[in-house]
């Protein structure tokens, strides 16, 4: 039979395993071989009990006081004790393990026997079990607690199977952890695989940590490449051994200068060393070498000269330079024709056809008066300015074509009626070629058939009359109406003896004249006494019409609102505003500063839609605008609510109001304990910050050693996100740093800062990102030693880890160049469960702490 025995150490509780021997007749209580009273018991015991990996052996430190245990554990189970465990089941109740009372002396055998539910303690006769050993109910227990897990006390580790209390590395990390065999678990060893190293040192893990300075520079052989020059760390341009001379102070080193002498230059070139590779005409070739150094196209003269191309656009043989032709491959001068044309000579007569005005001719290049082909012969006979070679008429000076009529009588038609002159006799009547009855000119016809001739009948329209009389053709010759003398078809008020016409009146209306001199007659004018108007219009007479402004229909001398296409009246609103009332009060809603709200027409204390609640606590705050209404000490809430015992007070000073760190249920968060970061400022380690110089963490350390002047270390909470600061101090507000350092040391513009801390992690991915513009400083990040990141031009980069639940080490270093004056850098982080995530917050105090 197997008992487990807890023994406490520092932090640890280790079960220890007490093997006790017992023949096959203490099995029985009855004697029948029934083992239910102590074999049962043996295997809840063995059962409740987690089983410890080979590996889970106690720290050094540890082991002394676990064997002093387990010593004083077997003590007590000397031989009478053992010889009654191992005497069989006789029914003798002295020494029977199977009989119904205990044993005498069972509670301090050492051994879990009868109803005990661990070593000598619980059931019904031993005294109550102290905390972590087995139980049944809670009486078994000191504390009266018998967990869910069959042990007495409470679980500190609910979520950790194999851990009832934090111990040294707390819930969910073992104690016994130890990778390396140092000692040390792995929770505590900032090199967990290297059993000679408890911390990085300045080597780092993994390397021997070594004094060995061989070229005494004050840098260890482990921390530089050149361990045998007192001069350089790292080879540079030209190696270990060799001093980076530059000659000619132009940033590269004589060993790699071709020109050492010369600053302008570290090679070469197509100039050598001492003249500058100067590209005028930026065309790639240097000016001494560039016989153009003015033409960007060429770099010797060629057939046309700098300055000019020898392109042949044509294909002829010859450049355009020297080319009249440039677009005519048949020709380099434009000859007669010009470019582009053919010089040929039909006739040839040596004049080319595109110039020759007679081209089949080779007696004549000009057509001339007479004509290519004809001689040319000037003399005009008739003197008509037509050369006898081309008149008909030679001897007429009207015609050069005799025509219908011949060469001395002209082919005119003086009436248009399409007869010639010379064929008729009525040359000017367009009606008539003979003169007939009445003569060229008249018509020979009856016009009105009245048996007169028109050229003969004053009427010839009108049948009635042959004379025009007072009223004239067409119109019968009437009386006079009215005796006024004037006929009635020349009266236009033939019944008004006092009128002939109408006048501006009418007939039978006297002229009254204009009494406002409008040019209008009073009788036709219907505002007579308004010389503006003649009409009433809309308006009236004596007021101008002012026309519809605002298009609603009613002209503005009527319009209360003539520029309010919606109202002719004021009303409540005035012009240009609705006289609306949403909420049917009987006030506008242009007058209504709660235009919803039915009972309220000015929001008062509460605003619109909300009744006036009063002041509950007499603080001066309405209770509809008091988060805290029965608290006269408060009107917000904050992040503790509204108790007044109850303040939103930090005691760590990590940002984190000590109700919600106590809220939280997260034992990583503790309000009197610091989340954050420590972060120690100092000046800067390098007059140029250089991002190989601090890309591992023994580099970085190197920085921090070398470092002339460390101002101060602090525990921050925030710091690792920055918003554009616009000056390089180390106090600008835009680095954000809380809390911020102290005023003697705000004034500092070239620095840097190493944070350190711890960050806890729960199982899965986690990722972070660092991103920003810091071009004229340089950064790096590390997580558990390992470099993330480390830039000066920087831009987004992020970077995943899949890991178990626990803290692990961050380190952020940052060198601040005095030069930079603005700029943003920000560490973002999520947390991705079982994948991957996108970094969008900054990294949360609470999740992390200075030291562990």
């Amino acid at each position: 039979m197997r008992a487990v025995l807890s023994v406490a150490t520092p932090g640890v509780t280790w079960p220890v395993l007490a093997v006790l021997l017992c023949g096959w007749g203490c099995a029985s209580s009855d004697g029948e071989g029934d083992d239910s009273s102590v074999s049962d018991r043996e295997q809840q015991a063995a059962t409740a009990a987690p089983t410890q990996p080979d590996a889970s052996v106690p720290e050094p430190s540890a082991k002394p006081a676990m064997d002093a245990a387990v010593d004083a554990a077997v003590a007590p189970v000397d031989a009478e004790a053992e010889a009654a465990v191992i005497d069989a089941g006789d029914g003798d109740d002295a020494g029977d393990p199977g009989s119904e009372s205990p044993r005498e002396g069972s509670c301090f055998d050492a051994v879990i026997n009868a109803d005990e539910t661990d070593v000598d303690c619980g059931g019904s006769e031993c005294g109550p079990c102290s905390t972590d050993a087995f139980c049944l109910v809670d009486s078994d227990c000191k504390d009266g607690l018998c967990a869910a897990d069959g042990r007495c006390g409470p679980d500190d580790c609910p979520d950790d199977p194999l851990k009832r209390l934090p111990g040294l590395c707390g819930c969910g990390l073992p104690d016994e952890l130890d990778s390396d065999g140092d000692g040390i678990p792995d929770c505590k060893d900032q090199c967990p695989e290297d059993a000679a190293k408890l911390k990085p040192g300045r080597c780092g893990c993994g390397v021997v940590e070594s004094t060995l300075d061989t070229d005494n520079d004050s840098y260890l052989d482990c921390e530089e490449d050149c361990d045998h020059d007192p001069l350089k760390q790292e080879p540079g341009d030209c190696g270990c051994g060799e001093v980076e001379t530059d000659s000619d102070f132009d940033g590269s080193s004589d060993c790699i200068d071709e020109c050492p002498d010369d600053s302008g230059k570290a090679e070469r070139g197509a100039c050598g060393c001492g003249e500058p590779e100067t590209d005028s005409d930026g065309d790639g070739s240097p000016d001494c070498v560039d016989a153009c150094e003015a033409d960007p196209a060429k770099s010797s003269a060629g057939i046309c000269g700098c300055g000019q191309s020898d392109a042949d656009g044509d294909g002829d043989g010859s450049a355009d330079c020297l080319d009249d032709c440039p677009a005519d491959p048949a020709k380099t001068e434009p000859g007669a024709c010009g470019c582009g044309e053919v010089e040929t000579d039909s006739d040839g007569d040596g004049s080319p056809d595109c110039v020759d005005g007679c081209p089949d001719s080779a007696e004549k290049t000009d057509a001339g008066v007479c004509g290519c082909g004809a001689a040319e012969t000037l003399t005009d006979s008739d003197g008509d300015g037509t050369p006898d070679c081309n008149d008909s008429c030679p001897d007429s000076a009207i015609k050069t074509e005799a025509g219908v009529c011949g060469c001395d009588v002209a082919d005119s038609d003086s009436d248009g009626d399409g007869a010639l002159d010379c064929q008729e006799e009525c040359d000017f009547d367009p009606a008539k070629t003979e003169p007939g009855r009445c003569g060229c000119g008249l018509s020979d016809g009856d016009s009105d058939g009245d048996g007169v001739d028109d050229c003969d009948d004053g009427c010839p329209f009108d049948i009635a009359k042959t004379l025009a009389g007072e009223c004239g053709c067409g119109v019968a010759e009437t009386g006079d109406s009215d005796g006024d003398g004037a006929a009635d078809c020349n009266d236009d008020c033939a019944f008004d003896i006092a009128k002939t016409e109408p006048g501006q009146c009418g007939c039978g209306v006297a002229e009254t004249g204009d009494s406002d001199g409008d040019g209008v007659a009073d009788c036709n004018d219907g505002c007579p006494s308004d010389m503006a108007k003649t009409e009433v219009g809309e308006c009236g007479c004596g007021v101008a019409e002012t026309g519809d402004s605002d298009g609603d229909g009613v002209a503005d001398c009527n319009d209360g609102c003539p520029l309010d296409m919606a109202k002719t009246e004021a009303g409540q609103c005035g012009c240009g505003a609705s006289d609306v009332d949403s909420d049917g009060d009987g006030m506008a809603d242009c007058n209504d500063d709660c235009p919803s709200d039915m009972a309220k027409t000015t929001p008062g204390e509460c605003g619109c839609g909300e009744v006036e609640t009063g002041d509950s606590d007499g603080d001066g705050a309405h209770d509809c605008n008091d988060e805290c209404p029965g608290n006269p000490a408060r009107t917000v809430a904050g992040v503790c609510g509204c108790s007044v015992s109850d303040p939103d007070t930090d005691s760590d000073g990590d940002g984190l109001a000590d109700c919600d760190e106590e809220a939280d249920g997260d034992p990583w968060t503790d309000k009197d304990i610091f989340n954050g970061m420590r972060a120690s400022l100092m000046h800067q380690c390098s007059g140029t910050p250089g991002c190989s110089r601090i890309d591992t963490e023994a580099e970085i350390d190197a920085c921090v050693a070398n470092s002339s002047t460390h101002y101060e270390t602090r525990d921050q909470s925030a710091g690792w996100s920055w918003s554009a600061p616009t000056t390089p101090q180390v106090c600008d507000p835009g680095h954000g740093f809380a809390p911020q350092w102290s005023a003697a040391n705000c004034s500092q513009d070239k620095w840097q800062i190493d944070w350190t801390g711890y960050i806890d992690l729960s199982a899965g991915n986690h990722c972070f990102t660092l991103i920003g513009g810091t071009s004229s400083s340089c950064t790096s990040f590390l997580f558990e030693g390992a470099l993330m990141y480390a830039s000066q031009a920087l831009v987004d980069r992020t970077q995943c880890f899949d890991v178990s639940a626990g803290a692990y080490p961050i380190r952020w270093f940052h060198i601040m160049d005095d030069s930079r004056s603005s700029g943003d850098l920000q560490i973002l982080y999520c947390e991705g469960g079982a994948s991957s995530c996108t970094p969008s917050e900054v990294l949360p105090a609470s999740r992390l702490r200075p030291s562990l």
